[in-house]
């Protein structure tokens, strides 16, 4: 409860590779201004990440240090992971801001997305859709073993940024759901590997659906496998190209 205004307080020790580090600032702040000390030692393609959301770190040719990916905000209360590529040790202080600061009055309502991956671990992936034509509203679904374990909306670039949650290594198929149907499924394409960073926002993964449409009539997986009858074990399945969930 405390706020936490001394240097030595709000200095963060990284080693090589993924680091679990807590956030001090007592505001909600852009990822930029947050880890604006850490631009000494970063690298492209360092990642942030909280359990449901994950940025990118793109440093242009012109030096500009961006961090690309659905997480936009550091906030109080939340733990992260840096991905830290550089060989060397390393520190960096947090900023300070008081709070009732311009940064805590203009981000403190953004909403949190709701992550249905509940598991501990997860991995990141950024990846657009090829095959088929998307809609304004369209979502990229992730499932292993018949249950949803990620889910994205495209942002201005046509990138879905998803984190997937598991705790196992295990298969994993993607889905299109557009007004609460699913319109295309592909067969089982990744592996689930825990704090796998997968595609990039400069070079994401490719998910083709060319061939994955979904049949309208009857019974069928995910994998657009047909069923002869309504299904009796739990999962996601279609009925008629419609998504329907079995307890």
């Amino acid at each position: 409860g405390n706020i936490i205004d001394q240097d030595y307080q709000r200095t963060i020790s990284l080693e090589e590779g993924w680091n679990h580090i807590g956030y001090t600032p007592m505001v909600n702040l852009p990822v930029s201004t947050a880890l604006a000390d850490y631009r000494d030692f970063a690298s492209e393609g360092d990642v942030i990440k909280s359990h449901d959301e994950f940025a990118v770190l793109h440093i242009t040719a012109q030096k500009t240090y961006q961090w690309q990916g659905n997480l936009k905000y550091m906030m109080p209360g939340k733990g992260y992971m840096l991905l830290h590529q550089g060989k060397e040790k390393c520190e960096f202080t947090y900023p300070f801001f008081e709070p009732g600061s311009l940064f805590f009055e203009d981000t403190y309502n953004a909403p949190a997305r709701h992550a249905h991956a509940d598991k501990a671990f997860n991995m990141s992936l950024s990846a657009i859709a090829e095959g088929i034509s998307l809609e304004e509203g369209d979502r990229l679904l992730a499932f292993t073993d018949g249950e949803l374990c990620g889910e994205a909306d495209f942002d201005d670039n046509g990138i879905f940024y998803m984190s997937i949650g598991g705790d196992r290594q295990c298969p994993i198929w993607f889905a299109i759901e557009r007004e609460g149907d699913i319109i295309a499924a592909t067969s089982e394409i990744l592996k689930y590997e825990t704090n796998a960073v997968v595609g990039t926002p400069t070079s994401p993964t490719r998910i083709n659906f060319t061939h994955h449409h979904l049949p309208q009539t009857g019974w069928y997986t995910l994998q657009g496998i047909k069923l002869p009858a309504r299904p009796t074990k739990k999962g996601i399945y279609i009925l008629n190209g419609k998504k329907v969930v079995i307890e």
